[in-house]
This record gives C-alpha cells, sequence and structure tokens, in this order.
C-alpha cells in the first residue's frame, strides 16, 4: 500500500492495483495500520482541521473514494474526517484505535464503529508528540517530544497510570523486543525491562 498526496492506493504482489481511495488531504506522514476487520488509511496535517481517517474493509475493489458527505460505504466501514495524526502512526489495541496528535491531543475510536470512545489531552498539556504509540500488556504507551513516556490504561477511559522522563528531547518510536522496552532519543538508546 502507498499513500500520497490525495489517494491510498492498496497493490497485490505482483504489483497490480486492488482499490484506490481518493479525497485524502493533508501529509501522507503517517502509516497506514490494520487488525482483522480492516486496514485504517489517512493523513495528518499540522494543526489543521484535514486529518482523514478511514476503515477499509478487506477485500475491498476498485475506486472506493467516498462522495462528498458520505461516511460509510460497501467498501468503508467508516471514516473520521478530523482522525489521522499529522506524523505519529496510530495505534490499534484492542478494538480500539489511538491516534494522539502533534499537540497531545488523543483520540480513541471504536475499531468496530468509528465512534469516538474518547478524547483527551495527555498529561494535562504542554507536550507535544511525534513519536507512535506502543501498546503492551494492557498499557499504552505515548512518548513525548519532551522525553517523557505516558504510560495509560488501555481502555474507554483516560487512565494515566506513570510518567516517566528521560530529561531529553526524543522522536523515535519506541520498540518492544526480547521482553524490552528500547527508546532513542536525542543523544542516547535505552533498553528498559523489568527487574525479576
Amino acid at each position: 500500500m502507498t499513500v500520497g498526496l490525495g489517494h491510498a492506493i492498496s497493490y497485490d504482489r505482483e504489483g497490480n492495483e486492488l482499490w484506490r481511495l481518493g479525497g485524502l488531504s493533508g501529509q501522507p506522514t503517517p502509516t497506514p495500520v490494520a487488525d482483522d476487520q480492516h486496514v485504517y488509511v489517512g493523513t495528518g496535517a499540522l494543526g489543521g482541521p484535514n486529518r482523514p481517517l478511514a476503515a477499509v474493509r478487506p477485500g475491498a475493489e476498485g475506486d472506493i473514494t467516498l462522495e462528498e458527505g458520505e461516511t460509510d460505504s460497501e467498501q468503508v466501514a467508516w471514516f473520521q474526517p478530523s482522525g489521522m495524526p499529522d506524523v505519529p502512526s496510530p495505534l490499534v489495541y484492542r478494538g480500539r484505535l489511538y491516534s494522539i496528535f502533534d499537540d497531545g491531543i488523543l483520540n480513541v475510536f471504536d475499531t468496530r464503529t468509528g465512534q469516538r470512545v474518547y478524547r483527551k489531552r495527555v498529561g494535562g498539556g504542554g507536550s507535544g508528540f511525534s513519536a507512535s504509540p506502543l501498546a503492551a500488556d494492557g498499557k499504552v504507551y505515548l512518548l513525548s517530544e519532551e522525553g517523557d513516556t505516558f504510560v495509560i490504561a488501555a481502555g474507554d477511559s483516560y487512565e494515566e497510570l506513570a510518567v516517566n522522563g528521560l530529561d531529553e528531547l526524543a522522536f523515535a518510536s519506541p520498540a518492544v523486543a526480547d521482553g524490552a522496552l528500547f527508546i532513542r532519543t536525542m543523544t542516547k538508546l535505552y533498553r528498559i525491562e523489568a527487574t525479576p
């Protein structure tokens, strides 16, 4: 799949176009994500309202662009006109799609219906976000540009469990491997794991 200015296009392994979704304005920076229900694709806009996010059904074919004012179709399960972040890719976890905007606004959507479950400013404000969220063990990890990792409970309401600061700028998305969390800041790479 490729996402560009105005369109997302899905291809098969031989390079043949499967479907094309138009009407995507803004920057094609966030990576599409998927679960067993849909492919979630869209484009973001720094500080702007044009942040389209669509949930495409498996087996979609042809031009699946929605008509103006439409929010679903046979091939698009749901559409949110302002659901996609500018830079971070969204996270799909336990039936919820977590979308953290550059200004720290977290939108959480029901992956089945596209309805917003809640909207909250992470940490009360003042933080920018470029890293994509990460989830493990019922928790969602949101790394701010200031190097603070906000740990929230996965679910239907905002519950901040912890804030862990590294006192250095961080733009890269965290990663998990071999039971450890890896975080890269401007000058360091951290490996964080639970002690036995």
